[in-house]
C-alpha cells in the first residue's frame, strides 16, 4: 500500500470542532469544508485561469462550482455548496470571488489562515512574526 502521506497532509486544529458554526453545520457542509481545505495550495503557485495568470497564495485555489461539486463527491448538490459557502463566509473561514466575468473561469477561493493552521488569529500572528511574515502570511520585504 502506498504511503498515504506522500503528497502531504492537512492539519485541522481540534478547536475547529468546538466552533459554533461547525457544531451547527450539516454533514454535507462539513464534507464541503474539508474538501475546501484539501484543495487549497500550501505554497505559492502560478495558475492559468483561462488565459489570465494568477499567483495563488497559500490557502487559495481556483475552481468552478460544478468542479467543486465533483471534488466533494456523490450526494453533494450545488445548492448545498452555495449554502455552505455563505455559512463559511459569515464564519470568516472561506471567501470567494469570481476570477472574471465568465462563469466558466471559476472562482478564487481563499481559506482563512487561522482555519488552515488551527491557530487563533493572535497565535497565528505571533507565529508569523517569529517566521518573519506579515499578517498576510507572506515574508516581510526588506527594501
Amino acid at each position: 500500500m502506498e504511503n498515504l502521506f506522500s503528497e502531504g497532509f492537512i492539519q485541522v486544529g481540534r478547536r475547529l470542532f468546538k466552533e459554533h458554526y461547525w457544531e451547527e453545520a450539516t454533514p454535507e457542509q462539513k464534507v464541503i469544508l474539508l474538501t475546501l481545505l484539501s484543495l487549497a495550495v500550501y505554497e505559492p503557485k502560478v495558475w492559468d485561469a483561462y488565459g489570465r495568470k494568477i499567483t495563488l497564495q497559500p490557502g487559495q485555489f481556483v475552481k468552478t462550482l460544478p468542479k467543486l461539486q465533483q471534488e466533494c463527491g456523490r450526494g453533494i448538490t450545488l445548492s448545498q455548496i452555495k449554502t455552505a459557502l455563505h455559512l463559511f463566509a459569515v464564519a470568516g473561514w472561506v471567501t470567494s470571488e469570481p476570477v472574471s466575468r465568465s462563469p466558466k473561469s471559476g472562482k478564487l477561493f481563499t481559506v482563512n489562515a487561522a482555519l488552515r493552521t488551527g491557530l487563533s488569529p493572535s497565535e497565528l500572528e505571533l507565529q508569523q512574526l517569529r517566521r518573519g511574515c506579515g499578517a498576510d502570511g507572506m515574508p516581510f520585504k526588506i527594501s
